[in-house]
């Protein structure tokens, strides 16, 4: 009898602990004018729902540049694709930068920030899906110098769903 109890226990909360746990991987920053906004490379956003909104963020003139992470789609750039789509919205080309960084996390962050400071930038809004603003609040909020600022700027994509994302 406890352990009917207990499974239909676990059977009625687990929908509402899942909830509760998707609301903690979410984190936003206040987002001021920043240097420019940042879009690290997520195999997930098939639509490109991530690079649309950095295009919008520089549309707006919230930022000064976008800066992408490089890589290759069927042995096209995604900068030259970018590209293509800032002179489609009527927006200046050389404001996208691509950015050539490793593959570890923690490498790409170091790697990031002394590319920043080299350039004289001070903020940076990183633009990533809702589910990886804290794991990037987190990378980018361990490093120790003040400068470059990261700002966490979450995107709600199509492809996660809070409710359900289990």
């Amino acid at each position: 009898l406890l352990l009917v109890l207990l499974i239909a226990l676990g059977v009625f909360f687990h929908p509402m602990t899942l909830r509760f746990i998707s609301k903690q991987l979410v984190y936003a920053d206040r987002i001021h004018f920043s240097d420019i906004a940042f879009v690290p490379r997520f195999g997930e956003d098939k639509d490109g729902e991530l690079y649309l909104a950095g295009l919008e963020e520089l549309r707006r003139g919230n930022v000064k540049g976008l800066w992408v992470e490089e890589y290759n789609i069927l042995e096209l750039s995604v900068i030259d694709i970018l590209k293509k789509m800032a002179r489609q919205r009527g927006l200046k080309d050389d404001l996208i930068k691509g950015v050539k960084l490793p593959e570890i996390e923690p490498e790409k962050s170091k790697v990031l920030t002394e590319l920043a400071r080299k350039a004289g930038i001070k903020k940076i809004v990183v633009l990533v899906p809702e589910y990886a603003s804290r794991r990037y609040r987190i990378l980018l909020g361990n490093l120790a110098e003040k400068e470059p600022i990261f700002l966490v700027n979450p995107i709600r994509v199509k492809f996660f769903t809070q409710e359900k994302w289990w």
